[in-house]
């Protein structure tokens, strides 16, 4: 009996504490969640605009954070959350996708490969990103859907460097190019 009474003297302190004192209850949010970088390449030297979706707020979205030199990021705009709720999941289940526009602008003699990008919220600093740093000129897909049969292929020049979208599970991409004898293509 004494054991009942000492919880519910607990409980009852801590329900008129939270009562008292709602300013001082406070919930905190999660950092923002990166989970997609379109394209995902970007040539040197030159400015690509950039669409970075994620979970969580990106409201009040500042800057740009890039690791290591070579790169400036902007935060140009926001974008609505287009999705469809998924089938099968109750329309209040689904969790907020939140997009943002960014610029970003390669030196000319950035090293290659994949580098780092966070965006900068009053919620704190993202979940890390990726872009992949290349020395040929970037094919961003043009619609994800047109392409997916061999009447629909993307015409290509080369060199380049194609940064695709995986649009739905097991999606495939048909691009077209010129061949000419004696001249070596590398796909890798």
């Amino acid at each position: 009996m004494r054991h009942l009474r000492t919880r519910i003297g607990i409980a009852a302190i801590v329900a008129c504490l939270s009562w008292i004192s709602p300013g001082l209850v406070h919930g905190q949010t999660s950092y923002p969640m990166l989970n997609r970088v379109e394209p995902v390449a970007v040539s040197r030297g030159r400015t690509t605009e950039i669409l970075i979706s994620g979970d969580q707020n990106f409201g009040g979205a500042s800057s740009l954070l890039t690791e290591p030199n070579g790169l400036i990021g902007e935060i140009i705009g926001e974008v609505k959350d287009d999705r469809v709720p998924s089938r099968g999941r109750r329309k209040g289940n689904r969790k907020p996708r939140v997009s943002i526009k960014g610029k970003l602008t390669v030196a000319p003699d950035a090293p290659l490969g994949p580098r780092e990008i966070r965006v900068g919220t009053p919620q704190g600093v993202s979940s890390v990103g990726l872009v992949v740093v290349v020395d040929a000129p970037v094919v961003s897909e043009a619609d994800d859907r047109s392409n997916n049969q061999p009447v629909g292929a993307e015409d290509l020049s080369m060199p380049s460097v194609i940064a695709g979208k995986i649009g739905i599970a097991e999606d495939v991409d048909w691009y077209t190019f010129e061949g000419k004898a004696g001249r070596e293509v590398v796909f890798e």
